[in-house]
């Protein structure tokens, strides 16, 4: 890329220098009145135009960014160019490269469900990312979503062509909606489409993983990451129920972990203090769940699963065909010979796609986004004192539960759960209730395009 010129330009009287130099956007005055440089990263930078003013031969360079490191606020500059001709090719050229990783002024689809969280997802759309967004010059239709599902029935059969990503306000529940609309749509082709978060739920697990625990609550780090961020190919898990078949992108739980979610609903009121509540409860009662869990096992070692992980995190890995079709069939299917059967009764038993659940909650720690394998964590009832019991849940805050010997940590092509002992209970699928039955879950490779930072989730360092 060659070098950008610095344009001079005025604000006022005073002359200014509008630099880009290293990915990094500069501001400098001559004047020492006006405080020092203005640095913003060039990936913050929104847009920037040569505006005509109206009834004058005049313009102005106007630049919208979102300025802050960990809080980010959206800003506008404003300055007359000393050269208009200079000025409007230097604006084209810092555009070019300030979207060089993707489409500037992106048509949106956005589905905004009022009912998630706190119920505040539409306010928040309209204060807090519609500013961003059209500072982006980005143009958008809306859906406020009305009921379950409506998300997932409109995908189905909604023209795609005239969007360059679909966008979901609302916590993790309208992802798996999106997903399941577009992997059953006639052209699997369709599902490439990518699809932006922005976090309006009481989980948000998704975002957690895109951005970290630190900013996940940032609305505008994650506008920001859906108006400059890149696709990153996800795969997602076939799920196959009695005669049902579906698929989810995040977890599948059985055992204390889905009664923490799923059994206290009635307690929604206190946030993330349900959670503990459960969890202490169900601990201090003693709680066994029986179940069969048959696996086909990738890798059982825990020293080899990490080093993996930290090799292939920053490696790309190649594309792969796109297919929906079952390789070990459905649910009623006989278990295949060579899979991996365990009849222990369990604590809880956990699988997924994705490294976060929830804030202060990494079950899975060594998730990649990619790798065609599911992260199976089981906690075996005889392994676990109430003690142990409660440091395994202490642990999964962190991520660290992976140490202890207790624990098992599987990576796994697929695997099949069938609850024993009791005809009610709960099965947690992407954090949604599910029947309380026997299922089958299968990895899918490379199905879904995720917006991201930069084609990773967060880096969970264990």
């Amino acid at each position: 890329m060659s070098e950008i010129q610095p344009l001079q330009v005025k604000s006022g009287n005073t002359n200014v220098t509008l630099s880009l130099i290293n990915d990094n956007f500069s501001i400098a005055f001559d004047n020492s009145i006006h405080g020092k440089p203005i640095s913003i990263p060039s990936r913050n930078i929104l847009d920037i135009s040569l505006k005509t003013l109206e009834s004058t031969t005049s313009a102005n360079v106007i630049i919208n960014a979102l300025v802050g490191v960990k809080k980010l606020c959206l800003k506008s500059f404003n300055y007359s160019p000393v050269d208009i001709e200079l000025a409007t090719s230097w604006t084209k050229s810092v555009k070019d490269v300030i979207y060089k990783k993707t489409k500037p002024s992106k048509h949106l689809k956005v589905f905004i469900n009022p009912f998630s969280g706190t119920g505040k997802a539409t306010k928040v759309f309209n204060n807090e990312i519609k500013p961003i967004f059209d500072a982006a010059g980005c143009t958008y239709d809306i859906t406020i979503t009305k009921d379950i599902n409506n998300a997932r029935d409109i995908m189905q059969t909604i023209d795609l062509k005239p969007y360059d990503a679909i966008v979901g306000v609302s916590g993790d529940g309208i992802i798996h909606e999106i997903i399941n609309g577009l992997l059953t749509r006639e052209n699997l082709n369709d599902a490439t489409i990518p699809i932006g978060v922005i976090p309006a739920g009481s989980g948000n697990a998704l975002n957690i993983c895109l951005h970290g625990e630190a900013v996940c609550r940032s609305l505008q780090h994650s506008a920001l990451t859906i108006v400059k961020g890149v696709p990153m190919k996800i795969d997602v898990c076939s799920i196959t129920q009695g005669d049902k078949r579906f698929f989810s992108f995040m977890s599948q739980t059985y055992g204390v972990i889905a009664d923490c979610d799923l059994g206290t609903e009635n307690l929604r009121c206190l946030g993330g203090f349900r959670f503990i509540i459960g969890a202490l409860k169900a601990i201090i009662e003693g709680r066994s769940y029986g179940c069969e869990l048959a696996m086909k096992v990738a890798e059982s070692n825990k020293d080899i699963i990490r080093d993996t992980y930290r090799k292939e995190y920053t490696s790309n890995r190649n594309s792969v065909p796109m297919s929906c079709d079952n390789k070990y069939g459905t649910v009623n299917d006989p278990i295949p010979d060579d899979w991996t059967i365990l009849t222990d009764d369990v604590s809880t038993i956990l699988g997924g796609k994705v490294p976060w659940i929830g804030k202060g909650t990494i079950p899975f720690t060594y998730a990649l986004p990619s790798d065609g394998l599911i992260d199976l964590v089981v906690a075996r009832r005889d392994k676990l004192s109430r003690i142990k019991s409660l440091t395994f849940m202490t642990e999964l805050e962190t991520g660290n539960h992976i140490k202890m010997k207790e624990i098992d940590y599987y990576k796994v092509e697929a695997f099949r759960l069938t609850p024993k002992n009791s005809k009610n209970g709960y099965i947690s699928i992407d954090g949604e209730n599910a029947d309380f039955a026997p299922f089958q879950v299968e990895v899918l490779s490379q199905l879904i395009n995720i917006i991201s930072i930069d084609g990773k989730y967060q880096y969970v360092d264990i």
